[in-house]
C-alpha cells in the first residue's frame, strides 16, 4: 500500500511520517527499500533523531548484508 503513495508529493512532515511507516513496515527485513527509506528520511529529521534513529537502522541493515558475501564497503 505505501508503494503506491509518492512522497514527493507530500509536505515535509508528511513525507517524515511517510518514510518512517516504510522503516517501520521493513523491520526484520533488511532491503533495498528499507534503506532508501532510511536515505529519504535523514534530512527530514532532526539532528537529535538522526544520530539515533538513521545510524541504529543503517548498522543494521549493513550488518546483515554483511552475511551476505555482497560488497557492503561503508565510508564516512
Amino acid at each position: 500500500m505505501l508503494d503506491k503513495l509518492k512522497p514527493a508529493d507530500f509536505a515535509p512532515n508528511q513525507q517524515a511520517r511517510y518514510w518512517q511507516a516504510q522503516i517501520v513496515a521493513s523491520q526484520g527485513r533488511p532491503s533495498l527499500t528499507l534503506l532508501r527509506a532510511l536515505i529519504a528520511q535523514e534530512p527530514l529529521l532532526a539532528a537529535k533523531d538522526k544520530q539515533k534513529k538513521y545510524r541504529r537502522h543503517l548498522a543494521g541493515a549493513l550488518r546483515h548484508d554483511a552475511g551476505s558475501g555482497q560488497d557492503v564497503s561503508y565510508q564516512r
